[in-house]
């Protein structure tokens, strides 16, 4: 699931292929992974041509203090949700994944 979430995420957040922009105008999303994605050879060059940011607290920070529209999208579960799939059931990964919750109280 992770993996279809997040192709999903690039779709539809980093693309204009479904249209968002025209449903939502105004709304600036930013598409947010892992930063070590980063680190890897042609991928790096892929997501950075997308616009993706890394998820990190300081950049989720930058962006919504940037003003109206700005928002951020991120697959709060991450790895260890995706691993954690099972067909027919659906296990949320987010007891010790509060620290979003923390940036959106910030950014008020």
């Amino acid at each position: 699931p992770h993996g279809v979430i997040s192709m999903g995420a690039v779709i539809n957040f980093a693309t204009f292929a479904t249209g968002f922009d025209k449903k939502f105008p105004g709304v600036n999303v930013h598409l947010l992974t892992l930063a070590s994605n980063f680190y890897i050879p042609l991928c790096r060059e892929w997501i950075l041509g997308m616009g993706l940011c890394d998820a990190s607290k300081e950049t989720c920070h930058n962006i919504l203090k940037k003003g109206k529209g700005e928002s951020i999208m991120l697959a709060v579960g991450g790895a260890e949700e995706s691993l954690d799939s099972h067909p027919g059931s659906y296990k949320l990964t987010l007891k010790e994944r509060k620290g979003f919750v923390r940036v959106a109280l910030k950014a008020g």
